[in-house]
């Protein structure tokens, strides 16, 4: 079933914590879930309409195509107008046709997708890969906490590491005590694994 949530994303309020690494993955064997990341910029004067067309002919649409997570959050302290939003990518096929809100829609995504620009400043999209063996479900978290880390040259095996061994037990203790709601580990994708031949 798709679900379609609206959380806030906040400096504060550490409910959730979320580390985006900008590193390629090293070695291999972790399980991970490969993310679309959408990161929109809505005129300030546009964002109820905006929200709308997303509740309203965007999920419906992505519900029909299959997609079984689509989470918005916007930001709380900061641009309150910048969105994020968060969806798995089951594959990179999508990519080669018209994609899943085209294919859903037929002749109709000609109408939304106008609607939607019209309604938005920027858009920028990523992929991340979350690393579900040390990111812990943050269950109906309101809010969330974002920190990137980008690893030095060649470090990004050791800051792995440091993540797996250090942070990741005391996480596992802040989520048990109540503390934190969990924690979302995710890599870029924007090169080649180290060692990886083209």
């Amino acid at each position: 079933m798709l679900r379609y949530k609206l959380r806030p994303r906040a400096i504060a309020a550490p409910l959730l914590l979320f580390l985006a690494t900008s590193l390629a993955q090293e070695g291999g064997g972790a399980p991970t879930t490969r993310l679309l990341v959408t990161e929109v910029r809505v005129k300030p004067e546009k964002i109820a309409d905006w929200l709308a067309l997303e509740r309203n002919e965007v999920v419906p649409a992505l519900k029909k195509a299959g997609v079984k997570r689509y989470t918005v959050f916007q930001t709380l302290i900061g641009d309150t107008n910048e969105f994020v939003i968060v969806r798995p990518l089951p594959t990179f096929g999508e990519f080669n046709g018209a994609g899943a809100l085209e294919d859903a829609l037929g002749d109709k995504a000609a109408a939304l997708i106008p609607k939607l620009r019209n309604c938005e400043e920027s858009v920028h999209r990523s992929i991340e890969n979350r690393l579900d063996d040390i990111s812990l479900d943050p269950g109906n978290a309101q809010a969330l906490f974002v920190s990137r880390y980008r690893a030095m040259p060649g470090k990004a095996g050791d800051y792995m590491a440091f993540v797996h061994t250090e942070m990741y037990p005391v996480m596992v203790k802040a989520k048990a005590n109540g503390t934190m709601s969990g924690m979302e580990v995710t890599t870029s994708v924007q090169a080649a694994s180290p060692g990886s031949s083209r």
